[in-house]
């Protein structure tokens, strides 16, 4: 099978993921490379079958986080995001925390974690603690202590302490208080206010202003906001803007949103998926019984409906969404058609749908995608909790142009189509999955 999404280091959060449709559906994705991070809310009882669960996704080889948390709780959702956050950033070769990536001349990338990691020639590393290590030109490296420290054209070095003193062509220094100063061959100066200055093979100086700015031997620069970069072995250089970029082998490339707050482009979420079945069946005038209240309407939509908004805008602030991310919600008929008991669901059913078509056009400028997966009528044991459960699956059955139920497969192979990159014209839709029972 294709591992389609564990190419890109896709993550799918699913809440609600431990039974039913929302188990299905990590499954599938599994199967299809996606990594999973997982909420539930399960009861000590139930944790040897849902553990058993998860530990059959692992087995699949991808990555699954899971968390038995309420998935209202904002404090929770917090603890999760951070941990998911970590997560997709460790799990690569080496992680990025807030700052940035450069390639190296295999074209491949290092990522960095609070320091500035580069590859030089013979495909080795360097590390580098609050400053910036470069390679000279047979290379070899030079530490630098707060400050920098670069090799001249013989391969000798010049200790900087909270200056820089760089040698120019005739092999004399030229000392720094507060600026940098070089001499090139010419024995023409630039000043700088701020920061430091390198000359490339030709001998010119470029002046800098609060930011580095590096000149390749092909005598271009690339101006660099909040951060630096140096060249790599293909001799370009790639602007950063506060954030991280890698290099391509010859020119430079977009970064997605995400790759904005430091996290490393190849891990982001690509699909949120709410598949929270926890509401109250009360019935409005029950013939026994605790009457339906405005409290359980206020819980019920808090979890089923309000959950999913909180959750994408959480998301979307962190920047964690991959730049073509699916946010996808199980709704039923329920949500306008009224059955006994299913009052409070029935609600929140109809806010989720009205919820999700307004990520669809809020978000839309963000890259999100928003759709409703209307699942016909399955047997799970969300609906074996309703009272009468008995009839409507006889009565689903009956209506179906199939003659069966709908199973959470059926809704897991949705959800996968849903992921995929032919998908993304998608949006703002209710989508039924019923065999076409809805048609009857």
């Amino acid at each position: 099978m294709a591992n389609e999404f564990g190419d890109h280091q896709y993550w799918a959060i699913i809440l609600g993921g431990s039974s039913g449709l929302g188990l299905a559906a990590a499954r599938k994705l599994a199967a299809h490379g996606m990594n999973l991070c997982i909420v539930h809310r399960d009861p000590g009882v139930e944790m040897e079958k849902v553990n058993a669960a998860f530990e059959g996704l692992r087995a699949t080889g991808v990555q699954v986080l899971t968390f038995n948390a309420d998935v209202t709780r904002a404090d929770k959702r917090a603890q999760i995001l951070d941990t998911l956050q970590n997560s997709m950033v460790t799990e690569n070769v080496a992680p990025v925390m807030g700052t940035f990536q450069t390639s190296n001349s295999a074209g491949t990338t290092t990522p960095v974690t609070d320091v500035f990691q580069p590859n030089n020639g013979v495909g080795s590393t360097t590390s580098v603690t609050d400053a910036f290590q470069p390679n000279n030109g047979v290379g070899s490296t030079t530490p630098v202590t707060d400050a920098f420290q670069t090799s001249n054209s013989a391969g000798t070095t010049t200790p900087v302490t909270d200056v820089f003193q760089p040698n120019n062509g005739t092999g004399t220094t030229t000392p720094v208080m507060n600026a940098l100063q070089p001499s090139n061959s010419a024995e023409t100066t630039t000043p700088i206010t701020g920061t430091f200055q390198t000359s490339n093979d030709t001998g010119s100086t470029t002046p800098v202003t609060d930011a580095f700015q590096t000149i390749n031997s092909a005598g271009s620069t690339t101006p660099i906001t909040g951060t630096f970069q140096p060249s790599n072995g293909t001799e370009s250089t790639t602007p950063i803007t506060e954030a991280l970029q890698a290099n391509a082998a010859t020119q430079t490339n977009p970064m997605p949103a995400s790759s904005q707050v430091g996290i490393d482009p190849k891990g982001e979420v690509r699909c949120l998926l709410h598949s929270i079945a926890r509401g109250t069946l009360k019935a409005m005038l029950p013939e026994t019984g605790t009457a339906l209240s405005v409290d359980d309407y206020r819980i019920t939509l808090d979890s089923m409906a309000y959950s999913l908004y909180e959750w994408v805008k959480d998301l979307s602030d962190r920047q964690l969404f991959a730049a073509d991310a699916r946010v996808l919600s199980f709704t039923s008929e329920g949500s306008h058609r009224a059955w006994k008991h299913y009052g409070a669901v029935s609600a929140a059913k109809a806010a989720l749908e009205a919820i999700s078509r307004n990520i669809a056009l809020e978000f839309a400028p963000r890259g999100i995608r928003a759709n409703c997966i209307q699942a016909g009528t399955t047997n799970t044991r969300s609906l074996q909790l309703i009272p009468g459960s008995e009839q409507l699956i006889a009565w689903s059955e009956a209506r179906s142009p199939f003659q069966r139920l709908t199973t959470p497969e059926d809704v897991a192979n949705v959800v996968y189509l849903l992921c995929k990159d032919e998908a993304a014209w998608i949006n703002g839709a209710i989508i039924p999955v019923d065999g076409g029972a809805h048609i009857c």
